[in-house]
């Protein structure tokens, strides 16, 4: 198992998807900061670029693009016989879900964290604003930015960010058990993302929507993990349940 992992999670660390895909995140969070080009409080516009933009609905086709139709070239192309012959349906489905959720989430941290380091260019306003300067935007990082330990503070987010890629890469896994077509793979994801927001909208629970960015107000960064980390992994756990059993019937009759 641990050798299939390994050679799952080279097949997506080498490819072009991994790097489109992190280029893709840095995009969305590009586009999402253009409004805030007069200003320079990074922080701000770390949760702006979010918080308000229209092009959020498609970081989950970031954390789709790395191995999010993998399954489906696999089948098509007949490599999945091939492995059938040296792994377990199971031992399959598995690995491949865990590299799938592994990659979706690097692929969408690294790509808050390039957005980061390139933000100088499109903001040079950022350059000027001293950080000591900067506000938090949530309470439960002021002490962050009061002992200015930037890279808590960003590799936070990070790691949230990171979590929300990891959900919607196993949501795309769900999908891609059901369609046959890479880019409806890509577009079912984003039609996906559209509705959580509608209802969560109806339901008064906008928040929820940022929560990669930690946009919900809590006490501590610890409520705001568990909170945030018990939805994206219970979310993804069902996935799991919902794709191994799809596809474990899908690859019997292949």
């Amino acid at each position: 198992m641990l050798y299939q992992l390994k050679v799952d999670l080279k097949r997506g660390l080498l490819s072009w998807r991994f790097l489109g895909a992190i280029l893709l995140c840095t995009t969305v969070y590009m586009l999402g900061a253009l409004p805030e080009k007069g200003s320079g409080d990074i922080l701000y516009i770390l949760d702006a670029s979010v918080a308000f933009s229209s092009f959020t609905e498609l970081f989950p086709v970031a954390a789709v693009l790395p191995l999010g139709c993998s399954m489906l070239e696999d089948i098509k192309s007949g490599y999945s016989n091939f492995i059938l012959q040296r792994a377990t349906i199971r031992q399959y489905l598995t690995i491949r879900f865990l590299a799938t959720a592994f990659l979706g989430a690097l692929a969408t941290a690294l790509g808050m964290l390039l957005f980061l380091t390139i933000l100088p260019i499109s903001h040079p306003l950022v350059l000027k604003m001293k950080m000591q300067e900067a506000e938090p935007v949530y309470e439960y990082m002021r002490d962050l930015v009061q002992k200015k330990q930037w890279g808590l503070y960003f590799g936070f987010y990070a790691l949230l960010q990171g979590l929300s890629g990891m959900m919607w890469a196993s949501v795309g896994m769900v999908i891609s058990s059901i369609v046959n077509s890479s880019q409806l793979i890509y577009l079912s994801v984003v039609l996906s993302m559209e509705v959580l927001c509608k209802i969560l909208f109806t339901f008064n629970l906008p928040h929820v929507v940022v929560l990669a960015m930690g946009g919900i107000d809590e006490a501590s960064r610890t409520d705001v993990f568990y909170k945030s980390g018990g939805i994206f992994i219970l979310i993804a756990m069902i996935c799991f349940l919902a794709f191994y059993f799809l596809q474990k019937r899908r690859l019997r009759h292949v």
